[in-house]
């Protein structure tokens, strides 16, 4: 909670410097590189991952692997807001277990603790997404704004259930917030909040439902036990939209 509220204070203080004129700037930037990125056979993705338990992102990764159009990595990025035990420990525990998962060569390190450096990735990669939106919680190679500002495209998914939530309204004033390309929202209360408290008013959010959720859908439901079983249905057109936006550049 500390880090939120010292992160809202910085943000207030960054957003009467943010002009729309700067983000419009920004976002007519991004539209342009998704239409050069056409004319590539490949697009290198970028997965900023600073938490293990942070998991929004991982539907979206294996799908990309299945998907000769996409060139996912993961990159993992430590927490520098917190103690030098929760930087050691976080940090290894998501390059452990990413890499057991997918293996050395798709988990790349953001820090070389041989040179006790940060790693900048940028010009690597065509689009990028993170599961981490406080910038003050990353060092700058993995900020948002500096990803952004890279003319680097990225979109996001929360880590958490947004909406319904009080924080919600505090994160979508977040400038980063309006440096994401897109943001894949769970909901209409999600837009119907941006609209309100959002530098871009929602422009950059599109309604998919909660890629969480999608391995829900190869579940089977015993019909015996209809009665016991909380059954909730949520929209799987994450990846669809996302591929829609660069099929439609054609």
């Amino acid at each position: 909670m500390q880090i939120k509220f010292i992160q809202t204070l910085i943000d207030k203080i960054r957003g009467k410097n943010l002009s729309n004129i700067s983000i419009k700037k920004l976002q007519n930037n991004f539209d342009k590189k998704i239409k050069k990125l056409k004319n590539k056979n490949k697009i290198k993705v970028a997965f900023l991952h600073m938490y293990a338990t942070d998991i929004q992102n991982l539907t979206i990764f294996d799908a990309m692997l299945q998907d000769d159009y996409f060139e996912p990595f993961f990159i993992v990025n430590p927490d520098v807001s917190r103690s030098k035990e929760n930087f050691d420990y976080q940090y290894k525990r998501s390059l452990e277990e990413l890499r057991k998962k997918y293996g050395n060569n798709k988990v790349l390190e953001g820090y070389n603790y041989v040179t006790n450096s940060y790693i900048d990735y940028t010009k690597e990669f065509d689009i990028a997404t993170t599961n981490n939106p406080y910038d003050l919680m990353s060092h700058k190679f993995f900020k948002i704004s500096y990803w952004a500002k890279k003319n680097i495209p990225m979109f996001y998914i929360s880590y958490f259930y947004m909406g319904r939530c009080h924080v919600s309204i505090d994160n979508l004033k977040m400038p980063q917030f309006s440096y994401l390309w897109k943001f894949f929202a769970e909901n209409d209360y999600v837009l119907e909040l941006a609209k309100k408290y959002e530098i871009l008013k929602g422009n950059n959010i599109v309604v998919t439902g909660s890629p969480k959720m999608d391995k829900l859908a190869t579940i089977n439901i015993d019909s015996n036990n209809r009665n016991n079983i909380l059954k909730i249905v949520y929209l799987l057109l994450l990846l669809d939209i996302f591929y829609v936006e660069f099929v439609i550049v054609y």
